[in-house]
């Protein structure tokens, strides 16, 4: 890494990738600072183990605080990460590409009458067209398509269009966009995509190589267009240029065992500086939190930060233990015609263009899937939350009990969709809508609280929840409901990127070079703009030139006194004055050992 760069970027997600490709593209040096790591397809977590250990649980509540003690670690570069709060928890990532590794990649635009609520821009509220060139570019990037029309209508497809058939309340069904190849190409960036399975993984990662991710679309053109990307770098905080320009931007290094030293390593921190931008991009809660330091390290910024946060108004809904099937097994050796299909494929809209309704009243509501890497977890929790609506003692709720326990352990021993299980005859919804943004971030103790409304008690959510229990408690299941993160503001997110960025052109006078198309990219491509890292390239080639990593790294804590003034030698003499000089000492050294191709084997620290 160099100690500079024209552009930094904290995150990889939607709005982080637009920022690296774009200035990337106008000529600016760009860094780019991860915490995850990079997730090629064929290596996501596939069963509940491999997804149990890659989880990282921050935050708290009074009703969970023992949950970040299970799952005590301070690698908090896991794909995985589970946010507790009080009121409502967050699923996050950490991987480049940000959310887009384990959304379901639905491309739905903002409509009009959100559009034209106080919040937004003038420019955008008094005319909703002004976003549509941008949706428009990130389309382009991203390149959304719906599932197949010249496939059959999968049975949760089928019975979701049922829904909005038999319901008055509900409006038009349709099927969503993707942003998922389901045939094998070339993306718009060059990378080549494969066919998705219809394993119905999204969630916890697609392997089969058909996610049109951030890592694949806006970070693969920002790398060919000379961004450096580094992964494992936790940024703390950001503080303004000694000489007032640019930024100073602080962050520990994760990997090679450093995270074994506990919160110590995050006080030996790292720096780059962002000589003209640097961008926060590392979502609506890590973002807020670096500013949260930020301020702390005398960074100016609004006293609004931190409040009136929202959850997207997300709500999870299955109709648990039904008469019949309805969602297939997901699994990640699926194919197509045996498959569930992509975890979401179509929508009931209810969002109405009608100037008299509230656009806070509108929602929709997409099908949904279980990956098998989470379906036993679900499966406990249906279970348990069906039977604390069993108040009074009875026959009949035993019989549930002993039902739900039946079903635990045959998962257990024949897996969670083997025949005949509750969770093979599972309906599952994802609910978008509006929350009332009344969500809090503070800091405590260096660690971020989260406090929010419970919004499943609101009477917006309780009229949602009623439409769709008239369809789904006809069929004799049980209704369960989870409020997780979000999934479905992608495309507003982007687009919103792509004008932020062309605004930043215009008002600091450079230009973005959309019009010249990448090349092919491979794994052994190479990127068309790079920058060497040695001011003498041609000394620095004959020192590393086919120098490979020998598989041995490590990381020491060297723990001690300095002292430069005495000229001693004397090694306890120096440590005493030190001492008494109070000059103390704590470095973490990661150690990497190389062999050249002649085959010396100098050690090259990182």
């Amino acid at each position: 890494m160099r100690p500079g760069y024209d552009v930094v970027v904290v995150g990889s997600g939607y709005g982080a990738g637009v920022a690296a490709s774009r200035m990337a593209r106008a000529g600016r040096s760009v860094a780019v600072l991860e915490l995850g790591w990079e997730w090629r397809p064929g290596y996501f977590p596939q069963t509940p183990f491999q997804c149990l250990t890659g989880m990282h649980v921050t935050g708290g509540t009074t009703k969970t605080s023992c949950l970040p003690r299970l799952f005590s670690s301070e690698n908090a570069s896991r794909l995985f990460q589970l946010v507790l709060g009080d009121g409502q928890h967050f699923a996050v990532a950490h991987g480049l590409g940000g959310g887009s590794l384990i959304n379901c990649g639905v491309f739905l635009e903002a409509d009009a009458q959100t559009l034209q609520m106080c919040p937004w821009p003038s420019e955008i509220r008094d005319d909703v067209s002004a976003l549509q060139p941008y949706y428009a570019r990130a389309a382009t990037v991203l390149q959304p398509s719906v599932y197949p029309e010249n496939v059959s209508l999968l049975e949760k497809m089928e019975h979701l269009q049922g829904l909005s058939k038999s319901s008055s309340e509900i409006q038009k069904f349709y099927r969503v966009p993707l942003t998922t190849f389901f045939k094998s190409s070339r993306n718009s960036v060059g990378v080549t995509m494969r066919p998705n399975s219809g394993s119905g993984q999204e969630c916890t990662g697609l392997n089969d190589g058909s996610k049109n991710s951030v890592a694949t679309t806006y970070l693969a053109d920002a790398w060919d267009w000379g961004a450096e990307i580094f992964c494992g770098c936790e940024v703390q905080y950001v503080e303004q240029g000694v000489d007032g320009k640019g930024y100073v931007i602080y962050f520990a290094r994760h990997g090679s065992g450093r995270e074994e030293f506990g919160e110590e390593f995050k006080h030996q921190l790292f720096w780059v500086k962002a000589k003209e931008f640097c961008f926060l991009g590392a979502g609506a809660l890590g973002t807020t939190e670096i500013l949260l330091r930020s301020r702390k390290h005398a960074m100016r910024m609004s006293s609004l930060v931190g409040m009136n946060m929202s959850g997207n108004g997300a709500m999870l809904i299955f109709g648990y233990n039904r008469s019949s099937d309805v969602d297939r097994k997901a699994s990640a050796k699926a194919r197509m015609k045996s498959a569930p299909g992509p975890t979401i494929t179509s929508v009931v809209d209810h969002r109405s263009s009608s100037q008299s309704q509230n656009p806070l009243a509108g929602f929709v509501i997409e099908d949904g899937g279980i990956p098998t890497g989470v379906s036993l977890f679900m499966q406990i929790m249906l279970v348990l939350q069906s039977i604390g609506k069993q108040a009074a003692f009875s026959l009949r709720n035993m019989w549930f009990l002993l039902q739900g326990l039946f079903a635990i352990l045959g998962s257990l021993i024949f897996g969670a969709y083997a025949q005949g299980t509750a969770t093979q005859r599972i309906s599952t919804y994802f609910v978008m809508s509006h929350d009332s943004n009344e969500a809090k971030l503070t800091m405590k103790g260096g660690k971020p609280l989260y406090r929010a409304p419970a919004e499943g008690r609101s009477e917006h959510f309780t009229a949602m929840k009623a439409i769709l229990n008239k369809f789904i408690e006809p069929s004799g299941a049980k209704i369960g409901y989870f409020y997780p993160y979000g999934v479905n503001p992608i495309a507003t997110i982007t687009a919103l990127a792509e004008r932020s960025l062309a605004l930043l052109a215009e008002k600091y006078a450079f230009s973005i070079n959309l019009e010249t198309r990448n090349g092919n990219l491979d794994v052994n491509s190479v990127p068309r703009v790079s920058k060497p890292l040695h001011p003498h390239p041609d000394k620095a080639t004959t020192i590393t030139k086919g120098a490979k990593p020998i598989g041995w790294k490590f990381t020491e804590a060297l723990d001690g006194y300095i002292d430069i003034n005495s000229g001693s030698e004397d090694f306890a003499v120096c440590e005493s004055r030190g001492k008494s000089s109070s000059c103390a000492m704590l470095a973490y050294l990661t150690v990497e050992i190389f062999c050249n191709s002649k085959g010396r084997r100098p050690f090259i620290v990182l």
